[in-house]
């Protein structure tokens, strides 16, 4: 997988649809949007690059079977996710630190780095303890999670691991359903999947009856399995002696009141389970405690393990990585003649760029996976790179500048190619599913910028600025009003408020408004354009002598002129003058443009009126970037989309809203499947998507407890189909 072409092709789906709604009357508007767009100025960003860390080699899970390890655990940490028969994974050191320490019986914590595999450093011994304890009853595992959301993957993953071991898992969150029943309908729902796996205590009835090895929860729903009765029979003081583990995973988010809820929650729980001192207590991390002085900071580590678990911490343990072997290949001074960018277009000849970026030949035994790989880690190119992302992620241009920090031999161009070369070359896979250098590129995408314009020299900026900038050069104090978009002809209304000395300033629509002083300026292009706006306005809205009714004053647009010399704005026509803009002015709220005349009710929100530029709305950039990314296929095996949200309301916007948004996708491919069938009327049509989506139990989904028998209702829908169609 190529995550610079995946970008480019969301960003090129993303950016066709912000165009195809986009309408500008103002020709010069189009051109500086394009350049914009095409410099990462609007839209998106450049993205970000992240390099995976070398993480220290432990030792390949089979040499630790039967020594440390239940044969049993080969068949469940597999390597390929996707593939049950796939060899079983080769430990970082880190994990194999930590399943030492438990084997030790010590409390840990593990402080590394995304993605290094922090789970393992759990879901590993407390596996080995099941299977080891296979047939026990009683739950020999907490592992609580701060989100849902992590909570839902990391259960997802280890339940299909755990399919066939003898081991069962529940997840006890607020989404987990009361009855058997209720659990499998709401199971399939989410997963598309009939059957769970035979791992799985999808309800809580199930739970209370007959806890499962592992829990997996959050510090809410515990909480609750201490303080309601029909939730406490999970934590059985008579079974006390199967539970072994509490883990708190990203234990940096309990902090502060958060963290004191959680302390005394952990210890309520060791008290109910008589667990003080025998209950292994883990905690994980990517960041908790920085401070220069390592003694401190292990000090002060200690000190946060044992206020939150009450409990001595035995082992801290954090991310080792491998040494490179001494840089051997320095980055060639030129790019080669007439190569474009080896990220972008079509694949380049993997060959030939080794062959220019090593500056040597290779020969046919060179030719392989195996051997680029040692080649780069031998290259300068990614001896920087590793050294240039170990503290964050960075954009490739500011990489670019680093490199020529070091290297001042290097132009710009060559920097970024020999750059680009070093993460291309990287991108070639050792072995299925597993690249050279594994890199992550993380996206920014924007919506809504503004962009501002200068009425004395016609300067347009995206920057937000008060005053001109190039007027400021020959030392004039001009404005820079903020542009609003009429959704209907395109035209720009210039975003202006004043004082009572008609001293005008900027103001745009997100601004609380004051109706009386500030509206939308409209630059006429002649003086037709006045009697034509005039001839525009209801007949309703105006007195036999042509004036506007008393109700109606504040709505119909008035003459106006800008003095772009002095920053006053007078709403009485001026006689022509250098620096004067003749114009028309409409209060806000917008209910008339000053442009096409067309008229607004008194219901419609501003931003439906009028529009910045780019501007889409949270829901439907969600959608629009989720199509983009399953039709970009960065991973067959993947095929989903994980959205975070910064609050619980917006959370719950997002998943009405995503749920919604399936249902007309869903539509809309049974439609284009039927169509494809037949070509007949539209009643036709209607009655094959029914037949198709009661062959789906589409109806059982969307229509739970109606009965679709019936002719009455089966012709409702179809005639509900119709419209639908139309």
């Amino acid at each position: 997988m190529n995550p610079f072409q995946i970008l480019d092709s969301v960003q090129a789906d993303y950016r066709s649809y912000v165009e195809s709604f986009q309408l500008f009357a103002s020709p010069d508007i189009p051109n500086m949007l394009k350049k914009a767009i095409e410099q990462n100025k609007l839209l998106w960003q450049e993205p970000f690059v992240q390099v995976a860390r070398r993480f220290k080699k432990g030792a390949p899970l089979e040499q630790l079977i039967p020594e440390m390890l239940h044969r049993d655990c080969a068949k469940i940490f597999y390597r390929d996710e996707n593939d049950r028969t796939s060899r079983p994974i080769d430990l970082h050191a880190h994990q194999l630190l930590s399943l030492q320490a438990a084997k030790q019986g010590k409390n840990y914590l593990v402080s590394t780095g995304t993605s290094s595999g922090k789970s393992n450093c759990f879901y590993i011994p407390i596996v080995d303890y099941c299977l080891r304890t296979r047939g026990t009853p009683g739950i020999k595992a907490i592992i609580v999670y701060p989100m849902n959301a992590l909570a839902n993957s990391q259960y997802w993953n280890m339940a299909r691991r755990l399919h066939g071991s003898g081991i069962t898992i529940g997840k006890f969150t607020g989404q987990t359903e009361r009855s058997d029943d209720a659990a499998l309908e709401a199971y399939r729902r989410i997963n598309g999947q009939q059957k769970p796996f035979d791992s799985e205590v999808l309800s809580r009835e199930k739970m209370f009856n007959s806890p499962p090895d592992i829990l997996v929860t959050n510090y809410k729903m515990l909480e609750y399995m201490l303080v309601r009765p029909q939730d406490r029979r999970m934590l059985n003081p008579e079974l006390a002696g199967a539970l072994q583990w509490i883990v708190l995973d990203e234990a940096h988010t309990y902090e502060g009141r958060r963290g004191a809820d959680v302390a005394m929650l952990v210890r309520r729980v060791k008290r109910r389970m008589r667990g003080r001192g025998r209950i292994r207590c883990v905690a994980t991390s990517a960041t908790l405690v920085k401070n220069d002085d390592s003694e401190v900071a292990q000090q002060q580590v200690e000190a946060f393990f044992h206020q939150l678990f009450g409990e001595k911490l035995g082992a801290t343990i954090t991310e080792q990585e491998e040494p490179l072997p001494g840089s051997e290949y320095p980055l060639p001074p030129t790019p080669p003649a007439g190569e474009g960018s080896p990220l972008k277009g079509p694949a380049p000849n993997v060959w030939k760029l080794a062959e220019w970026l090593f500056s040597k030949p290779l020969g046919a035994h060179e030719r392989t996976p195996q051997s680029l790989a040692m080649l780069l880690e031998r290259s300068e190119g990614y001896h920087f790179l590793l050294a240039a992302l170990q503290e964050r992620p960075r954009q490739i241009t500011e990489l670019v500048g680093l490199l020529r920090e070091q290297r001042p031999d290097l132009d710009d161009s060559s920097a970024r190619f020999a750059l680009e070369a070093v993460l291309r070359l990287g991108l070639e896979e050792l072995d299925q599913r597993r690249q050279i250098i594994p890199i992550k590129l993380h996206g920014f995408f924007q919506s809504g910028a503004k962009i501002y314009r200068c009425y004395r020299c016609e300067h347009l900026s995206l920057q937000g600025e008060q005053s001109c900038p190039e007027c400021a050069k020959e030392g004039h104090h001009s404005l820079l009003l903020p542009l609003h978009f009429c959704r209907c002809c395109g035209a720009e209304l210039a975003g202006i408020t004043w004082d009572d000395e008609r001293c005008a300033a900027p103001w745009d629509m997100d601004t609380e408004a004051t109706p009386e002083t500030v509206g939308y300026f409209y630059r006429l292009p002649g003086e037709a354009a006045w009697a034509n706006l005039m001839g525009q306005i209801p007949e309703s809205w105006l007195k036999k002598d042509g004036s506007p009714t008393k109700i109606k004053v504040p709505f119909v647009p008035v003459r106006a002129t800008l003095d772009t010399g002095t920053n006053r704005l007078s709403l009485d026509p001026e006689a022509p003058g250098e620096g004067r803009v003749a114009g028309a002015l409409a209060f806000y709220p917008l209910k008339v443009c000053p442009a096409c005349g067309v008229q607004r009710d008194g219901n419609t929100q501003e931003g439906n009126k009028v529009a910045f530029v780019t501007k889409v709305g949270r829901a439907t950039a969600v959608n629009i970037l989720t199509l983009a990314m399953l039709a970009a296929k960065p991973d067959p095996h993947k095929s989903k989309s994980l959205v975070f949200c910064d609050a619980r309301q917006e959370a719950a916007l997002q998943a009405g809203n995503t749920d919604d948004w399936f249902a007309h996708v869903l539509f809309r491919t049974l439609l284009h499947g039927a169509l494809g069938e037949i070509s007949q009327d539209v009643g036709s049509l209607a009655k094959v998507l029914f037949e198709q989506m009661a062959d789906r139990d589409l109806f059982a989904r969307y229509l739970p407890g109606v009965d679709i028998g019936p002719r009455h209702t089966r012709n409702v829908l179809q005639g509900y189909l119709k419209y639908c169609i139309l």
